[in-house]
């Protein structure tokens, strides 16, 4: 094939590639974000002991609700770890919900990209208390309050992810 010829080919595929995540856009009820943050009580799969909403009251909290699948979700990753490792010592902490039903996927996951989160096993339920959304990566935005901030459907951008933790971590 000539230069050109694979030029178009990534362009296409690319194409592609973008409508499919245009399409396959999350979607967050807006509504939530005026709401108490649901509570929940999951099954640890990476971190230790067990982790609540409830035992992490007052810190700001980005519930991300993830899986292994899914490619945006992997592409996350850093920028979580990056704004655990940055915001966690000011009081700022993620907490990952894995929708995988493969548990196995998310440990072997945590050999290679080592978590510096709590990732949790989620279910239909705390999905359904979160507003029902129909994609991932979703995440929500939780502030000492324990009211929700911010619904992020899709990957987060990490500059306007940090001047939302900011901005929590302040009070704003």
């Amino acid at each position: 094939m000539s230069d050109r010829r694979y030029l178009y080919l990534g362009l296409v595929l690319l194409g592609l590639a973008l409508g499919w995540v245009l399409l396959h856009r999350p979607q967050a009820s807006e509504s939530f974000v005026s709401g108490a943050a649901p509570g929940f009580a999951l099954r640890t799969l990476v971190g230790t002991g067990s982790v609540t909403l409830n035992n992490t009251q007052g810190k700001v909290r980005l519930i991300a609700f993830w899986a292994t699948w899914c490619p945006p979700c992997v592409a996350e990753i850093p920028t979580l770890k990056k704004m655990q490792e940055t915001y966690g010592p000011k009081g700022f902490q993620v907490i990952a919900i894995s929708l995988d039903e493969n548990v196995q996927a998310v440990l072997d996951m945590n050999n290679e990209v080592h978590f510096n989160y709590p990732v949790l096993e989620g279910n239909q339920q705390v999905v359904k208390d979160y507003g029902d959304f129909t994609g991932v990566p979703t995440s929500f935005l939780v502030g000492k309050d324990g009211m929700l901030r911010e619904v992020i459907p899709g990957m987060a951008e990490e500059s306007s992810l940090k001047t939302s933790i900011e901005d929590a971590l302040k009070g704003k």
